[in-house]
């Protein structure tokens, strides 16, 4: 069984009644199951539309205006946008559970944990999709990466019990590297 998604590609240099691709799919996956004995997977399988109607697309096929391709978007901008946030948004939710640790007789040192998971994880999440999509489609990633990153660094320095100069001071040194004396989280 393949695990990867079935993909197909409506252009613009599609003719305007686009079912033509919708049966050539079909056509595709009666082929491989005649010849090759393969079964295509419906609810993997995608239909990239970039614009336009998407009324014409089989309901047993997803139509998408992006789709996921080794950890990053590829679409329509405004589309690979919002799915890059919502990533991002569902990859930093586990951060408000991490930050509301305390020590107990299962978790010791709750403040090293808390610092360990947010300078290796946490900070590093954003890192792959910056690398590998355009930045106007992960500005508002980046935005809500660095915010969620940023309070709980604020939290674990305890930048509210001072004064904000030092607090400025403070979450700047976290940025720097371990070696420099930083925690090396990325956190701007």
């Amino acid at each position: 069984m393949c695990a990867s998604k079935i993909f197909g590609h409506l252009a613009g240099s599609m003719p305007p009644d686009q079912t033509d691709a919708a049966a050539a799919h079909s056509d595709r996956r009666l082929l491989a199951k005649r010849h090759c004995n393969v079964s295509s997977n419906l609810s993997k399988a995608l239909i990239h539309v970039p614009s336009g109607d998407l009324t014409h697309v089989p309901t047993s096929i997803s139509a998408v205006r992006s789709f996921p391709v080794a950890g990053t978007f590829v679409g329509d901008a405004a589309a690979c946008r919002a799915d890059a946030l919502d990533k991002i948004t569902a990859q930093l939710r586990p951060v408000d559970h991490v930050m509301r640790l305390e020590d107990s007789e299962h978790v010791v040192n709750s403040l090293q944990l808390k610092f360990n998971l947010i300078r290796m994880c946490a900070s590093k999440i954003f890192g792959h999709l910056a690398g590998s999509m355009p930045p106007d489609q992960t500005d508002a990633a980046a935005a809500h990466s660095d915010q969620v990153n940023h309070a709980a660094v604020a939290e674990l320095v305890r930048a509210a019990d001072s004064p904000a100069p030092r607090a400025a001071l403070a979450l700047a040194c976290a940025a720097q590297p371990a070696a420099n004396g930083g925690l090396g989280v990325t956190i701007d």
